[in-house]
């Protein structure tokens, strides 16, 4: 940085460079040392310290890479807010999307919203579901005791064709055989863990599982939490997706979280409250 600055210098004596030309030779020398020039920075150190070229063709292509890397500074930095609304936007479109694509008679509801009987047969349905799709020390087992306390709450989507039933305790292993998908978490304060997110294999690729998250989005806003965190194999590409759909983004992974072989990832949702 030294020898920039003689060199600037020297050129001011040599030129009767005006004072203009002369302070941009003094800024790019602090430019140079700065890592978002370092890619031309070595290009220019060779112009300056060639003999072979004629000192106001240095200036020349000084004032040019000033122009040119000021400008795109400039422009990088101005657009970080413009990047931030079209993520905002992006959001808002996938989630019309979802909605759109969104099987037109499922519904998401509520487990409390049910009758115990009715509830129970849900529940029973759930846990085959849970044993068809995950191996045994991954299959939860939820009773009403759990699913009611405060802290803790699950959701579940049917079709419309049992809507009117669910809530007859005669009809409830009707009910019980349309659930489509469900999802079970548990709050801790400002912070919720999601423990199991499942949608039914012939349901799949319905938009069920956004709406099930949907929902349990805008009830933990109502609640007041911060966060949302979730564990995904990291073999589940879908699930991944998914979630980074929703706004999630993956912060750490475990080696054999789940078991040898098998890497865990930690996803984190914040609220916007």
């Amino acid at each position: 940085m030294r020898i920039l600055h003689d060199i600037s210098l020297s050129l001011s004596l040599s030129l009767s460079l005006s004072l203009s030309q002369v302070l941009s030779c003094l800024l790019l020398s602090s430019l140079l040392s700065c890592p978002l020039f370092d890619l031309s920075s070595s290009a220019l150190k060779s112009l300056i310290s060639s003999r072979q070229h004629h000192p106001r063709l240095v200036i020349f292509s000084l004032s040019i890479f000033i122009d040119f890397n000021f400008s795109f500074a400039t422009s990088a930095f101005l657009s970080q807010p413009a990047m931030a609304a079209d993520d905002a936007k992006g959001r808002e479109r996938r989630e019309r999307r979802e909605r759109r694509e969104a099987d037109p008679e499922a519904k998401v509801l509520d487990l409390r919203s049910l009758s115990q009987d009715a509830a129970a047969a849900v529940l029973a349905q759930v846990a085959r579901i849970e044993r068809r799709t995950f191996p045994p020390s991954e299959a939860l087992t939820l009773d009403l005791s759990l699913c009611r306390k405060p802290s803790s709450r699950l959701f579940f989507s049917r079709t419309d064709s049992a809507a009117s039933a669910a809530s007859d305790t005669s009809s409830a292993s009707s009910a019980s055989s349309t659930v489509a998908g469900y999802v079970f978490y548990v709050r801790m304060k400002d912070k919720a863990l999601l423990h199991k997110l499942c949608v039914e294999a012939g349901h799949r690729g319905r938009g069920i599982g956004g709406s099930l998250l949907a929902a349990v989005e805008e009830q933990l806003r109502r609640e007041g939490c911060r966060t949302v965190h979730l564990w995904v194999d990291a073999e589940r590409a879908a699930a991944r997706r998914l979630y980074q759909r929703r706004g999630f983004e993956e912060t750490r992974t475990v080696q054999d979280y789940y078991g040898p072989g098998r890497t865990g990832i930690n996803m984190v949702l914040c609220l916007d409250l």
